[in-house]
Formats: structure tokens, C-alpha cells, sequence
């Protein structure tokens, strides 16, 4: 396990490097980076989480597969994406997770040196939220010998459920301590909070909204319910994430300092168009929901003039979510998605690329995104909807409407708190106010299956915002009778595999600690995909 054996060094030293990194500067040797402020490195380490997120293998694999992404036919490559036929040398981002992993360490370890230690919760909290993302792409994961350095450079795999309930444990943990602490308001350390400016309510919040993440995911194992609904109601007090979780670590438009998904997927600093934003094109499955949400009914003008003339409450997430195809009008028809395997006939002219909301050409500084409260209003209006608890005294159909609420003002402005209304407020209203034959999962009471509206309005939230969460999302409801969002077709290049069930643990892992790895199956389901 080559990134853990290097430890602390590897960490520290990752400072200086590429990603979200670039922007901290620890003014240490470098030859003796293993002495870098926990504070310093616990802001390189939550740009990171974002980095990570946002990379290929953790938002565009995933996401191709979850209905959100796919490629134009005007380049080749992507066949294993295509085909589901891949191998350890394919997708991995078992290494980089562990990398972020040990940064985290490392503040817990060392936050008392430079008086800290108020981080070490935040940074206990981040590393549930990375081990979920593990779990969810791997099943069994190195997680209690693990982030050891060279005391243990094999660490052996745990269960994939027994460490679920271990971060269940360790975020009650966390959030009661926090609860507990009397936080500073130093500059030093609020500052180096780039999530959250070091709010104490915040962190709470976000670390119980992980948690309702993780127990909803087991909501489809017989038998599991009275564990659920226990843990939920043991921190309900808590509260959950009112406001987007954003990392801003002073994106801007200048070269090193671009957001990472906008430079990964979009332009450079001078506004030279990235490959990837041609080659990477969006899904015939998110285009064709967005579109077959449309009214015939004209629209009623909303009440501010802006956005553009055309938009609708029905258009509004299209517009912003999805790219109109070059030198279009930019009506409805124009927005084309491609059906993941196509092989021609969907080149880079004739199709739709990652909407504005994520890219527009000189927007380098939007905040990135970690989770959005759109996935918190929704997490909890499944439950409540689920289990008939309260939260905060609202029920399933007022915490979905929230949901969506929070969603158009979110893509009404990426630099929304995703708390206050703005000029997505008319948009959402009318959406939610749908009547007729497209009620169906919109209009919360008049939609058949009510799970059903809710998961797939947060499958929509989640474009552009995390990947894996949405493919995760699709394999825990894919096949139940009540849900089956988003319903997928069979890739066209595939003729005879079957969809994978998770990730392939990666060569270089089973290279240097194959005594312990697991065998490798893409077809075997994790624990909770029991559908």
C-alpha cells in the first residue's frame, strides 16, 4: 500500500503540488515538510476532497454511469466506460482518497503542535466522508490498520458494513465533542477553514447530514429499519445542512487558481477550451428527463426579466444544467444528449456540453462544491417520508419542496448559499405548482410514488456536484419496484456485459499488498445494493 507507507511526508509535501493545493503556502523547508502547520494542511486537505470529487474517476466515471455524463463521437476512447469492460489498471481512485485520507491524519496528529486541536473533529468528520466514498466504490477497504504509515504498510481489508457502522459511531462521536467544545475565533484558524469558516453549527450539521447519507444507503436491507430510524433519532437535534457546502479556497481567474472541475472540463486562464469539454458531453438520460419535463403550456413569464426570455420553470434547470449545442438558438431541441455507447452521429457540433452552471468560459472562480443543502432537504424528506419522523418539524412534502427550492436558487447562481431565495424562487414555485399529465414527480402530491419524486429530484441535484454519489444512489434503488431512477438503458457499446457493481481494486494496490486485497469482482454488489 505505496501511498499509506509513505505517511506524513507524502502529505505535507503534497502542499505544494497541483489541485487545490497550489494555493497554500506553509513556508517550510522543503526538506523538512513533515513540520507543516495542521492548520495549513487541513485547508490544502478540504481543497483536495474537492479535487478528488471532482476528478474523472470519481464525478465523470460514475457519472456516466449514474445517466449524467457521456462522449462525443467525434473522438475516440472511453471504451471501458462504454463497455464496462475494465480492468485494476482502470479508474483508480483508491490512491488518491488515501493520499487526502492521510492529510487528515496527519492535522488530527499534530494539531496540539500548533494549537489546533479544535480541528481535529473537522478533520475526523472529513475522513467519514472520504472512507463512505471508499466503501461505496470498493466494498471491503483498508479502515482500521489503515493511514498507520510505515507501522503498517499491509494493512488488512474490513468489512465494508462493519466500517459503516463504525463512521455511524465515530460522527456521533465527533459531533458530540464538538457540542461540547468552546470553538476560538481566531483569524488563523477561521481562515483556514475554507468549508466552513470554522462554524461550529455547521460542522455538526454537515457531519449528521453524512450520517443520515450513510443510514439511508441501507434503507432497501430487510431487517435494517430499526437501526435507521434509531441513529437518526438519537442526533435529530442536531440539525442538518441548511447551506451548500463549498470550498473556497480563493478560486479565481488566473493561472493556478482555477476552480478545479472549470480547468479539468472547461478552459484555461486565457479562455482556451480544455479537450475534455468537447470529448466530454452530457447523457441522453439527464437531457431527455430535463426535456420530457416540459409543459406544452406556455410558460407564464416569471416575474424578473432575467434569466433569458425563453426560460420557463420547466426549462430553468435545463438551461443552466445542460449546454444548448453550439451555435444554437438554445430551444428545447437544442439541447442533445448522447446515449452512453453511441459510436457516431453524436459528434462534438451536434451535441450538449456540461451547462453553465458548472462551466462558463471566464467563471473560473466558482466556490466547489462538497454537498449541496439540496442533497441534505432531500436525504431528510426520504427519511421522513420513510420512517413518518419529523425533522425540525417539517414533513416529507415540505422538506421536498425545500429540496427543490434550494436546488433552483443553487443553479440560479453558483455562488449561492443555496439558503436564500433568488430569481430561481418564481422558477421553483411554478415547477412545484404542476398540474396535468407531468405532475408526476414534481408536484409532491400529486405524484404517485412519493420516494420516487424524491430520489429522482435529488439525482437531478446532484449533476455537476458529485458523480459517485449519483451512480451510488442509482445501484442502492436500481430495480425496486417503487423507484427505479433514472431508469438507464443498456449502453449501446455493450452487448454483453453487465453493468458493474463497483470498482476494481487497483493494480498498484494488489502489486503491494495482495496478501490482504480482496478478489476482484466488478459484478459482486456491496452490502446495501441489495436491489
Amino acid at each position: 500500500m505505496k501511498h499509506i507507507i509513505k505517511g506524513s511526508f507524502i502529505l505535507a509535501s503534497a502542499l505544494m503540488l497541483g489541485g487545490c493545493k497550489k494555493f497554500v503556502d506553509v513556508n517550510q523547508n522543503v526538506n523538512n515538510l513533515t513540520s507543516a502547520p495542521a492548520e495549513q494542511v487541513f485547508s490544502g486537505a478540504l481543497g483536495y476532497t474537492y479535487d478528488v470529487q471532482v476528478s474523472t474517476n470519481v464525478m465523470i466515471v460514475p457519472g456516466t454511469w449514474a445517466g449524467i455524463y457521456a462522449h462525443s463521437t467525434s473522438f475516440t476512447g472511453g471504451g471501458t466506460e462504454k463497455t464496462y469492460d475494465f480492468t485494476a489498471n482502470n479508474f483508480n481512485a483508491f490512491s488518491s482518497i488515501y493520499d487526502v485520507l492521510n492529510d487528515y491524519q496527519y492535522v488530527k496528529d499534530n494539531a496540539d503542535k500548533s494549537n489546533s486541536s479544535v480541528l481535529r473533529e473537522p478533520a475526523d468528520v472529513m475522513q467519514c466522508y472520504l472512507f463512505q466514498m471508499l466503501v461505496d466504490m470498493y466494498g471491503n477497504v483498508p479502515y482500521s490498520e489503515a493511514l498507520k504509515g510505515v507501522a503498517n504498510t499491509t494493512p488488512k481489508y474490513d468489512d465494508q458494513k462493519a466500517i459503516y457502522e463504525d463512521l455511524v459511531k465515530r460522527l456521533d462521536s465527533s459531533m458530540a465533542r464538538m457540542k461540547r467544545t468552546t470553538w476560538p475565533s481566531e483569524n488563523r484558524l477561521v481562515r483556514q477553514d475554507v468549508l466552513f469558516g470554522l462554524d461550529k453549527d455547521s460542522w455538526i450539521r454537515f457531519a449528521n447530514t453524512i450520517k443520515l447519507r450513510i443510514l439511508l444507503r441501507q434503507s432497501y436491507i430487510a431487517g435494517r429499519d430499526a437501526y435507521i430510524t434509531t441513529n437518526i433519532n438519537n442526533t435529530i437535534a442536531n440539525g442538518y445542512l441548511q447551506t451548500n457546502a463549498a470550498v473556497r479556497p480563493g478560486y479565481a481567474n488566473t493561472a493556478g487558481k482555477l476552480n478545479t472541475f472549470y480547468s479539468n472540463f472547461g478552459y484555461d486562464e486565457v479562455g482556451t477550451v480544455n479537450s475534455n469539454y468537447n470529448y466530454r458531453k452530457m447523457n441522453a438520460v439527464i437531457v431527455n428527463w430535463l426535456k420530457t419535463s416540459i409543459t406544452t403550456t406556455p410558460p407564464t413569464p416569471p416575474s424578473s426579466t432575467t434569466p433569458a426570455a425563453n426560460s420557463s420553470a420547466d426549462t430553468f434547470r435545463l438551461e443552466r444544467l445542460v449546454a444548448p449545442k453550439p451555435n444554437s438558438a438554445g430551444a428545447p431541441n437544442d439541447f442533445v444528449g448522447v446515449p452512453l455507447g453511441s459510436t457516431s452521429g453524436f459528434g462534438t457540433g451536434a451535441t450538449s456540453a456540461i451547462g453553465p452552471f458548472a462551466i462558463t468560459l471566464g467563471e473560473g472562480n466558482h466556490p466547489g462544491f462538497l454537498m449541496l443543502a439540496a442533497e441534505s432537504y432531500f436525504l431528510q424528506a426520504e427519511a421522513a417520508q420513510r420512517y413518518s419522523i419529523m425533522f425540525g418539524g417539517m414533513d416529507a412534502k415540505a422538506l421536498y419542496q425545500m429540496g427543490v427550492h434550494s436546488h433552483f436558487w443553487t443553479v440560479a447562481d453558483p455562488f449561492s448559499d443555496g439558503a436564500t431565495p433568488n430569481e430561481g424562487e418564481d422558477y421553483a414555485s411554478r415547477y412545484l405548482a404542476r398540474t396535468g399529465t407531468r405532475a408526476d414527480n414534481i408536484n409532491f402530491d400529486l405524484s404517485v410514488n412519493k420516494i420516487r419524486a424524491i430520489q429522482i429530484q435529488k439525482w437531478v441535484s446532484l449533476v455537476h456536484i458529485n458523480g459517485l454519489e449519483a451512480w451510488s444512489e442509482y445501484r442502492r434503488t436500481n430495480g425496486t419496484p417503487e423507484v427505479n431512477v433514472p431508469q438507464l438503458p443498456k449502453t449501446i457499446g455493450s452487448t454483453s456485459n453487465p453493468e458493474p457493481n463497483r470498482y476494481l481494486i487497483p493494480q498498484t494496490e494488489l502489486n503491494t499488498n495482495s496478501a490482504n486485497a480482496p478478489r476482484n469482482d466488478r459484478f459482486a454488489r456491496l452490502f446495501w445494493d441489495v436491489n
